[in-house]
């Protein structure tokens, strides 16, 4: 493991630099106390601990900014149910708060080393039950993933306690059931949270059994931060949302176990709205960002019909810097640029995956997987040599 004030530099290695995920060869990247501070040819390397990158590529890791960690106890129950079965109040995602404390936290602490190991150095997760539900996810969380924490409640407003209470532990609130709420409540509960000095993000427009009203409650009561989902939404939605300076995080393979669609991604990108993407329910869905990036890039060119209608950079942004914009990271995360976290996933050239390969990004996104990773560093350190 290197040590802090250490030196590092990936030695002549192939890499995506900078947020525009450009693909440069034979290039030195130093790194210092876990940020980069350098990227260029031929870098001194006096004093220096040198990472041969002659057989590596380097990718920004990912960001995963849309999951439920604390749904991870039980996975796969109720495949082939709609959403309102399997999420709304009563419905069979409930069985997993049955678990004792200790199995809820070890099958977290699972997902997280399974989301490390897979490249990912920044998770959203929303957190059900409140405080309490709040705490389980935070002291399972291994302090290596960089995680934002978006409180929720079960109970229907005026909630089981207060939004204050919340956000001393979450970073961000998520409220529910938001057809129940009052303009005047919606109001007063803006102004709580911005006093807490938390934000707003949260579900929208996903299930096409919940009016379409409560988008515009969200967007123009409680100014989130960013949105979930919005497979319901229309262009009149869409263009809403243009110059409000709100993102949106889409979940293609969780939209789709559960049957509600997919979301309008294609028409959220030509209006210039920034789209990241998530994993959604890990009762549900593995934590595989490349699963992710996958059958998103397939989906949206078959619905399509149209092979060209999204690029693999573009879709590789979604996983990367989009999420970091997204959360409000980017000055730190998503991409491999000077001054940000030395967060990077090192490939093996010679995998199966990038051997024989022409095009790298498309490599990642449509081919590459978990075997292919040579090492995944946080901060300039190894994670696997932990």
């Amino acid at each position: 493991m290197v040590n802090k004030n250490t030196k590092t530099i990936f030695k002549n290695a192939t890499a995506i630099i900078g947020d525009e995920m450009e693909v440069v060869k034979n290039i030195d990247i130093q790194i210092i106390d876990g940020k980069i501070t350098q990227i260029s040819k031929d870098i001194d390397i006096t004093d220096t601990k040198i990472i041969d990158g002659e057989r590596l590529i380097l990718c920004p890791s990912f960001i995963n900014a849309h999951l439920h960690l604390d749904d991870s106890a039980i996975t796969d129950i109720g495949v082939g149910q709609s959403l309102e079965e399997l999420v709304f109040p009563g419905g069979v995602r409930e069985k997993i708060t049955s678990v004792s404390k200790d199995d809820l936290k070890s099958s977290i602490k699972a997902s997280v080393h399974k989301i490390i190991l897979g490249g990912t150095a920044v998770v959203c997760s929303f957190c059900e039950s409140g405080v309490e539900g709040v705490k389980n996810v935070k002291e399972s969380i291994d302090l290596d993933l960089k995680s934002i924490l978006i409180g929720r409640f079960k109970s229907k407003f005026p909630y089981e306690s207060k939004v204050e209470d919340l956000l001393k532990v979450a970073d961000g609130f998520a409220p529910g059931f938001i057809k129940d709420i009052s303009e005047e409540d919606f109001k007063n509960l803006s102004q709580r949270i911005l006093n807490s000095g938390g934000f707003v993000a949260m579900h929208s427009l996903e299930s096409k059994n919940l009016p379409v009203e409560n988008f515009y409650k969200a967007v123009d009561y409680l100014n989130p931060k960013f949105l979930v989902h919005l497979v319901q939404a229309g262009q009149k939605e869409i263009d809403y949302l243009v110059n409000k300076n709100i993102g949106v995080v889409c979940c293609q393979r969780g939209n789709s176990i559960t049957g509600v669609g997919v979301p309008p991604i294609l028409s959220l990108l030509e209006k210039g709205i920034v789209v990241a993407l998530g994993t959604d329910n890990v009762f549900l869905n593995s934590t595989n960002m490349f699963r992710e990036m996958e059958f998103t890039s397939r989906l949206l060119r078959g619905v399509s019909k149209n092979a060209s209608a999204i690029d693999s950079k573009t879709v590789l942004k979604m996983a990367t810097i989009n999420g970091a914009k997204v959360l409000g990271l980017d000055d730190n995360y998503g991409s491999i640029s000077v001054g940000k976290k030395a967060n990077i996933i090192a490939f093996s050239m010679e995998s199966d995956s990038f051997f024989r390969s022409a095009d790298v990004i498309s490599a990642i996104v449509h081919r590459a997987g978990t075997d292919d990773i040579r090492e995944v560093y946080l901060k300039g350190k190894p994670y696997n040599s932990k």
